[in-house]
């Protein structure tokens, strides 16, 4: 027992020391809450996004939009109610409590010995009761709990953590860190758009580090997959409740708009691949495509003056459609790298 409790001291105090800044946070809470006044918009935005309205696109918002999707998922969990948004504020207080003092720990060598007077101790009791006053001081919009911006908190939770794994990364170059390290980093600055610089200097940092190819690549898709995921939820978010796009017949685009089973107006394809592309839309009649010289208004008009054109288009495009092209793709390959060997290999 003795030496669990020397191998995991700084484990086992970030958590006595996190789930004391939780309680207290909790019991804190009644005082640092004010709606009407500092955090309403942060309690309304989520509860609008559930009811099916698009981030950006229907709600003016200035933050990344993970905070708000992760509100919306304590909505989901508990119940569109104040106290939703407080448990995970409380949450996410402790997490930033105990990862100060995992940073603490990784800077100060803690004296086992209960002899003379420990200072790194007094440090880490010190930083991590400052930050649990908070919890019971009125600060107005400046708290954890309820924050005049969840996107600060959940940010400053998640470029902490980074923070730590980037330290460990630098002491023992395990990938599992780094890639770890860049997760955050990626969570971070799709919460506010402030943590850019850290996150410049994340990629910076590694970069410039000896990397192999797999690292690279992982450590590449670990700060990004994140942002992607975030803001790929409201894109398709908004693909689902629209009527009909109005693009360039790119391949991305047209791709996601036939899964949509959304019709298509086609402006400005680039000769080649897109004209092609806008070609094949027109001929399946799931597109118009808008020429030069062509009355747009008019064309326009007569679209959505016949809704049932519109529904046509949108059944044939999701006949047209082919949504399982990607495991398609990956069966062929596989059953040609059966036949004729590896396509390629990845340095070690």
């Amino acid at each position: 027992m003795k030496k669990f409790m020397e191998k995991y001291d700084i484990l086992i105090s970030a958590a006595m020391i996190g789930l004391l800044a939780v309680i207290f946070a909790w019991f804190g809470s009644a005082y640092v809450i004010n709606p009407i006044i500092d955090s309403g918009r942060e309690f309304y935005i989520p509860f609008r996004m559930l009811g099916g309205e698009v981030l950006y696109k229907d709600i003016f918002n200035i933050y990344g939009a993970l905070s708000y999707q992760i509100n919306a998922l304590a909505y989901m969990i508990f119940g569109v109610h104040l106290r939703s948004l407080t448990i995970f504020g409380v949450l996410n207080f402790g997490l930033i409590v105990s990862t100060v003092v995992f940073i603490i720990g990784e800077f100060l060598k803690i004296d086992k010995t209960k002899e003379k007077f420990c200072y790194e101790n007094l440090g880490i009791l010190f930083f991590a009761f400052t930050l649990i006053a908070v919890s019971f001081i009125n600060f107005s919009i400046f708290n954890f709990i309820a924050p005049y911006a969840f996107a600060m908190t959940y940010g400053l939770s998640a470029f902490l953590l980074s923070v730590l794994f980037l330290i460990k990364f630098s002491k023992n170059e395990r990938l599992l860190h780094s890639s770890l390290a860049c997760l955050f980093a990626g969570c971070a600055v799709a919460c506010k758009y402030e943590f850019l610089a850290y996150f410049i200097f994340v990629i910076a940092y590694l970069l410039f580090r000896k990397n192999n190819f797999k690292n690279i690549i992982v450590n590449a898709l670990s700060l990004l997959i994140i942002p992607t995921i975030s803001y790929g939820i409201l894109f398709l978010q908004g693909m689902s409740i629209s009527d009909l796009v109005v693009t360039k017949p790119g391949g991305l685009t047209t791709t996601e708009s036939l899964a949509s089973g959304l019709p298509i107006v086609v402006i400005n394809p680039i000769p080649g691949q897109e004209e092609e592309n806008a070609a094949y839309l027109e001929k399946n009649k799931v597109a118009i495509w808008i020429k030069k010289g062509d009355n747009v208004e008019q064309i326009l008009d007569d679209l959505f003056s016949n809704p049932d054109k519109i529904q046509e288009m949108k059944v044939r495009a999701r006949i047209i459609a082919k949504k399982n092209s990607t495991k398609d793709i990956c069966k062929i390959l596989l059953q040609c790298e059966n036949r004729v060997g590896p396509f390629f290999s990845i340095p070690s």
